[in-house]
C-alpha cells in the first residue's frame, strides 16, 4: 500500500523573506513524507498483530512459580492428566461392554417373544406393545453407542 503526499507550496504561503522550495527541494521532501508515513504504517501494522496462540512454552508462564516449585507443579499436572485419559479410556471401556451385554439380552427377548407369539402363547396386544419396548430399548442402546464411539474418537486425538 503506498501513501502518496502531496505537498503544495505557493508564493502565497511562502513565509517572508524566504524563496519559494525548488522543484528538487519538493520532491525530497515528498519522498521523506512518504517513507515517514510508510514506517508509520508498519508500525501500526506490527502494533495490531493478533497475540500468538497459547502453546506448550511451560517456561514462560509460571503462574508465580520458580524452580523446584514449578517443576513439582508441572509434573503434578502431568500426572493428572494422565490419570485422567485412563480413566476416561476405562469408562468408555465399560460403557461399551455394557451396551454389547444390554444389546444381547434385548435381541434374546425379541427371539423369545417371537417364539412365544409363534406358540400362540401371548395375546397380539401384549406382543405388540412389549416388541415396541424391546426396539425402543434397542433404539436408544445404539445411540448410546454411537455417541460413545464419538466421545472415544474425541478422546484418542
Amino acid at each position: 500500500m503506498t501513501l502518496v503526499c502531496f505537498v503544495a507550496y505557493t508564493a502565497a504561503n511562502a513565509q517572508p523573506g524566504k524563496k519559494p522550495p525548488t522543484p528538487k527541494e519538493t520532491q525530497q521532501k515528498m519522498e521523506q513524507d512518504m517513507k515517514k508515513a510508510q514506517k508509520d504504517m508498519e508500525q501500526a501494522a506490527k502494533n495490531n498483530k493478533p497475540p500468538d496462540p497459547p502453546g506448550k512454552a511451560y517456561g514462560k508462564d509460571k503462574g508465580g512459580l520458580e524452580g523446584r516449585n514449578f517443576g513439582q507443579n508441572r509434573a503434578a499436572e502431568a500426572r493428572s492428566k494422565k490419570d485422567m485419559q485412563e480413566a476416561v479410556a476405562k469408562n468408555i471401556q465399560d460403557a461399551e461392554d455394557l451396551h454389547k451385554a444390554t444389546l444381547a439380552k434385548v435381541e434374546d427377548g425379541l427371539a423369545k417373544l417371537e417364539s412365544k407369539h409363534k406358540a400362540k402363547q401371548i395375546a397380539e396386544a401384549d406382543y405388540q406393545a412389549k416388541k415396541k419396548a424391546l426396539e425402543d430399548i434397542q433404539a436408544k442402546v445404539k445411540a448410546l453407542e454411537k455417541r460413545n464411539d464419538e466421545l472415544k474418537s474425541r478422546t484418542s486425538k
